[in-house]
């Protein structure tokens, strides 16, 4: 394996602004395709919109294709905020580091998937079964025009591996999300009279308040490798100068719940706080929206692909690997839906991720590639497959 060709494909994929929203992924995309086509790898394109496709590649072993190993990464990446120290798509590498957004969530885990292909495929006559690599848009909203466009053409395997950053600790579960909209409703006065209207910003933080009082209520439920299920306000709006008594005022938040929560009784639990609120105060008018929802998932950590993979870490890194959780929501969701059992694992840090300066250790890629590799090989010679589906992907 070469180091410097990781590093370059991952700096060269950073330099790429492919932001969701508003889902500008087809530049990205199209330079995986060109980079495949470089390397001689089978591939296709599919997309539920031609301005956000999916990149399906394939590698078929010799022998009859009995198994299938999926991996699975996304090409979008969060908008940029705050002042970086680097240009945020620049992909520039400095001190063993790649900077730039998507570095670490997750064009890293794209490079190193892609060249974990490049060198599985001058194995492939020695394999059995087949290796679909799929590049996917939309993770970061929810999915709808990437896996799980994906699934409904009928992707399926007998393993998956998603490519998120985890520290390359293999994640054997992972949190749901419900984003929701909160409105509240005033009615605006001149600011020398406050008296004369209903402050949408005050009835807000009374919302708020609440809010606060059941993130509190969440640490009694417990998950082994998740930890205690979250609720977050990440955006607030309101008002329109600061002599008017504000009409209205609007947060987004999300719910993070484990995988034993139910998203229908999560959803009725924040409609009662607020319905609470408006029985305790006739001036609190609200409308509640709930935006999307991806839901939590996990597999089973005896699953013996789960044991073949953590025995390809320990054999690689030389260290003990153990199961643990990914705190965040991600496309495995819907593999594991449809039947695929799937966990994630990949280069970088989620405390890296989505903020200024975000970056990727290149020996972590380095590593990340060794392990896809050792994983596919054993894999697709017949080492630890679980079941015997004669897994069958939307063919190349």
């Amino acid at each position: 394996m070469d180091k410097r060709e990781i590093t370059r494909l991952t700096s060269s994929l950073v330099k790429i602004p492919s932001v969701n929203p508003p889902g500008k992924e087809k530049e990205v995309a199209d330079f995986i395709v060109e980079t495949l086509e470089k390397l001689g790898i089978q591939h296709k394109i599919i997309s539920k919109d031609p301005k956000r496709p999916i990149v399906i590649a394939e590698i078929r072993g010799k022998s009859a294709p009995n198994r299938t190993l999926i991996f699975n990464g996304h090409t979008d990446v969060v908008p940029v905020n705050g002042q970086w120290e680097y240009e945020p798509f620049s992909g520039i590498v400095k001190d063993g580091k790649i900077f730039g957004r998507g570095a670490a969530d997750m064009k890293g885990g794209l490079a190193c998937m892609i060249n974990a292909l490049h060198i599985i495929q001058e194995f492939a006559d020695h394999l059995s079964g087949r290796l679909v690599f799929t590049a996917v848009p939309d993770e970061e909203t929810g999915g709808i025009f990437g896996t799980a466009h994906l699934i409904n053409e009928g992707i399926k395997g007998n393993f998956a591996i998603i490519g998120e950053p985890t520290e390359l600790k293999v994640c054997t579960a992972h949190k749901g999300n419900l984003t929701f909209e909160l409105t509240t409703f005033g009615r605006e006065a001149h600011a020398s009279l406050p008296d004369l209207g209903v402050n949408a910003i005050y009835k807000m933080v009374d919302a708020i308040t609440e809010l606060l009082n059941y993130s509190n209520s969440l640490s009694t439920k417990m998950h082994p490798q998740l930890g205690i299920p979250t609720i977050n306000v990440g955006k607030i709006e309101g008002g329109t100068k600061s002599n008017i008594v504000p009409g209205t005022c609007k947060i987004v938040g999300e719910r993070r719940f484990l995988p034993q929560e139910d998203v229908k009784y999560i959803k009725e639990e924040l409609s009662m706080i607020f319905e609470n609120l408006a029985k305790k105060d006739k001036y609190f008018s609200y409308d509640l929206k709930f935006l999307t929802a991806v839901e939590a998932s996990e597999v089973d950590p005896s699953n013996n692909n789960v044991k073949l993979l953590l025995q390809c870490v320990a054999d690689v890194t030389k260290n003990k690997a153990l199961v643990a959780g990914f705190p965040a929501t991600c496309d495995a969701y819907y593999f594991n839906k449809s039947g695929t059992p799937t966990v994630i694992f990949g280069p970088g840090s989620l405390k890296h991720a989505h903020g200024v300066n975000e970056y990727i250790e290149i020996n972590e890629l380095e590593i990340a590639t060794k392990i896809y590799v050792l994983f596919a090989l054993r894999f697709l010679s017949g080492e630890g497959v679980d079941g015997s589906m004669q897994a069958e992907p939307t063919p190349v």
